[in-house]
């Protein structure tokens, strides 16, 4: 017969660490550092000190400056509930509550200045877009919308109820080619479809977000060409064929940007997988501080200067960015598709969006210099240039 083997009791006088005390263990190792604040030593000591000096955070009698900033970081970026954070930081849930609004108030005051362009007159082009030079160099963004999933009561379900049968915040963002977003607008109920943010009053003429087929055509907003292939996936199994889906590959290539960074700034801030039960306005406060901090860790990493931009091809894009954009796509269109194809006879290029046409079958520009009936590719491109530089009568 077997015999029972005694099982000890557990101790009961083991001490757990205070909040304070964890919070000082965590910032001694950068590794547990980076998975339970999000960041790593320095970064979190950097990020404390600009919200002290510049938004407000302060210590009191209950709360260290320092612990308050480790709780909302590890609420926020492990999707912590307050009966948690009150259980791991051994404080009542009301301190909790309290010190977490506060932080959250901060927070959202440092996301104000941080979620804007870095050069509000982008005078110069991203690196990024330095290939495609001088057809993309007006593109300053790309914007998009992205639903956060948000627990409301039972009298607002149904607003925030969105078309996939689950409550949302619908936040509508522009990000620039650094993955950092330069605009967000957020407390829109979820089956709210996505709308146009900024006024034409509130962008700089000749410049362009990369945005949607949903969105209606209108300057400041560069669409795709709606009757052919624009998805990247689409892409995957057969090359694009003619004019309109090399451009909509292209232009699919950059906008990508938006949803990888949508992609991070939910991976990073797990919260918004799913915001707790808060009251509407916490929850987008909670939303928008989580932007800002996003843009926080993405102006950490090293970035290439860009080129300046040529005031000419600015000075042209302000003159044709027509309603539709229509203009302004037909000649990136043919002028990405010259990036990539050898030979280019003239008869597939409108001469109206080279130039204005010859008598004698090429195309003058301002300046005398003509465009020959066929010209190898890169000659193309550079003729390109010239003719907005010079300002081409188009």
């Amino acid at each position: 017969m077997a015999t029972a083997i005694p099982v000890q009791p557990p101790a009961d006088d083991i001490d757990e660490l205070t909040g304070i005390q964890w919070v000082r263990k965590v910032l001694q190792d950068p590794k547990r550092c980076k998975i339970h604040f999000r960041m790593y030593p320095d970064a979190f000591r950097q990020l404390h000190d600009i919200l002290v000096q510049n938004h407000g955070l302060q210590s009191t009698r209950e709360f260290s400056s320092v612990e308050g900033l480790a709780m909302f970081l590890w609420g926020v970026g492990t999707r912590q509930c307050q009966r948690q954070m009150s259980d791991r930081f051994r404080r009542g849930l009301w301190t909790v509550s309290d010190k977490f609004g506060e932080v959250l108030e901060c927070v959202a005051s440092f996301a104000d200045a941080v979620l804007r362009p870095k050069d509000a007159h982008y005078r110069t082009v991203h690196e990024r877009l330095e290939k495609y030079t001088p057809f993309f160099d007006g593109c300053i963004g790309a914007l998009d919308g992205t639903h956060i999933r948000v627990c409301v009561d039972r009298k607002s379900h149904d607003d925030f109820t969105n078309r996939k049968g689950w409550t949302s915040q619908n936040v509508i963002a522009v990000c620039d080619f650094d993955m950092r977003f330069t605009f967000v607008g957020v407390g829109k109920a979820g089956e709210v479809h996505s709308m146009k943010v900024l006024t034409p009053e509130g962008r700089l003429g000749g410049m362009y977000y990369l945005v949607d087929s949903g969105y209606a055509g209108e300057a400041g907003y560069l669409g795709p060409y709606r009757n052919s292939r624009y998805h990247l996936r689409e892409f995957e199994r057969r090359r694009a064929e003619n004019w309109e889906e090399i451009y909509n590959f292209h232009y699919s290539s950059l906008r990508n940007v938006i949803e990888r960074s949508f992609g991070v700034f939910k991976a990073r801030w797990q919260m918004m997988q799913g915001v707790s039960r808060y009251p509407r306005e916490k929850q987008s406060k909670i939303i928008l501080a989580c932007f800002g901090l996003h843009n926080y860790m993405e102006r950490l990493k090293p970035r290439t200067p860009g080129t300046p931009m040529n005031q000419w091809t600015h000075a042209w894009l302000a003159q044709n960015s027509t309603e539709d954009m229509g203009r302004v796509r037909d000649w990136i269109k043919y002028g990405v598709a010259s990036l990539q194809l050898s030979w280019i006879p003239t008869e597939y290029v409108p001469l109206q969006v080279i130039g204005s046409g010859g008598g004698d079958g090429s195309s003058e520009l301002d300046d005398g210099m003509k465009i020959s009936e066929g010209c190898f590719a890169g000659n193309w491109r550079q003729v390109c240039i010239v003719s907005w530089a010079v300002g081409a009568r188009i």
